[in-house]
């Protein structure tokens, strides 16, 4: 392979990181739509289960989950164009300059996406709190308190978790940019 083949695998590769990305977001889209709907009773079943509201305490970690493949291949993105801006590569070059006046560097045009990410699992979160408070706490007649700290502990895992995890991914990120700035000093 030559270095322009190289490259163009490199960017292609990138292209697919970020589809993937963007498929896990509508994957978790769908996944909360699903998962909501047979837990509130919008969707009919054939059965009648009691309690069905229960299943509503994994959205919090199905956010997880996905946050965490999304962070994967965001680190993937951020090697590739780490190397690539090594090799010179005209396109991320222009890409680190935009980015040398803002706070987070080039990421701040590209951070959107991880705003969503972030924002979609604590909204989840913190509506699984109030879902269950209200209906098991204020709005019922006998008070489920089982139910209630199962809908109270996973909408605060909800909370926690995923900060966490952002801070983790965050850590990645800074090791990565120190790694590729001793790297830039050095010649292969």
């Amino acid at each position: 392979m030559t270095k322009n083949e190289d490259v163009g695998f490199l960017r292609t590769e990138i292209i697919e990181s970020q589809k993937t990305r963007t498929d896990l977001l509508k994957y978790k889209l769908f996944i909360i739509a699903i998962i909501g709907s047979i837990g509130l009773g919008i969707s009919e079943t054939k059965f009648n289960i009691r309690n069905i509201d229960y299943i509503l305490y994994i959205l919090p970690f199905v956010c997880i989950y996905i946050d965490l493949l999304c962070y994967h291949n965001t680190i993937r993105i951020l090697v590739i164009a780490s190397f690539l801006t090594r090799i010179k590569n005209e396109y991320e070059m222009y890409i680190n300059l935009l980015g040398t006046d803002k706070k987070d560097g080039n990421r701040y045009y590209f951070n959107l996406e991880d705003i969503i990410l972030r924002g979609s699992s604590l909204f989840i979160a913190l509506l699984l709190i109030v879902y269950g408070i209200s209906k098991y706490a204020i709005f019922s007649d006998t008070q489920n308190i089982t139910a209630l700290c199962i809908f109270v502990f996973s909408g605060f895992a909800g909370t926690i978790i995923p900060f966490l995890s952002y801070k983790a991914f965050k850590n990645r990120v800074i090791a990565l940019e120190k790694v590729s700035n001793k790297l830039e000093k050095k010649s292969y």
